[in-house]
């Protein structure tokens, strides 16, 4: 069966990991609603937070009030509704080489799926 891994890590102000979820989703997704997925999964578990990604695009679709990416809206929409809730102070894309630990738990959670 095809899924996609979700890995999400919250940390404090100083990078210690609080939490950090791993979970797999079913079924056929785009990258983008993918990565929308893993926010909203984070933003569930957080408030007052940073929310960093290594997706350029969606970082700025969320930050954006702009109309929402392809097939990702509805989530989109959720993630952005969420933002405001937890109060996020900022959002922003990270390269994938400083940003590996949700990166490497997606991939070890697909794997196992």
């Amino acid at each position: 069966m095809d899924s996609i891994g979700i890995g999400v890590a919250i940390r404090d102000s100083t990078g210690k990991v609080l939490v950090a979820v791993l979970k797999s989703v079913r079924g056929f997704y785009s990258a983008e609603l993918g990565e929308l997925l893993a926010v909203r999964e984070g933003l569930i578990l957080a408030s007052n937070c940073l929310v960093e990604m290594d997706a350029t695009n969606v970082a700025a679709s969320i930050k954006d009030n702009k109309a929402s990416i392809g097939d990702a809206g509805f989530v989109l929409e959720d993630v952005k509704a969420l933002c405001v809730k937890v109060q996020v102070s900022e959002c922003h894309a990270t390269p994938r080489s400083r940003n590996t630990m949700a990166y490497n738990q997606s991939r070890l959670k697909h794997k196992a799926s």
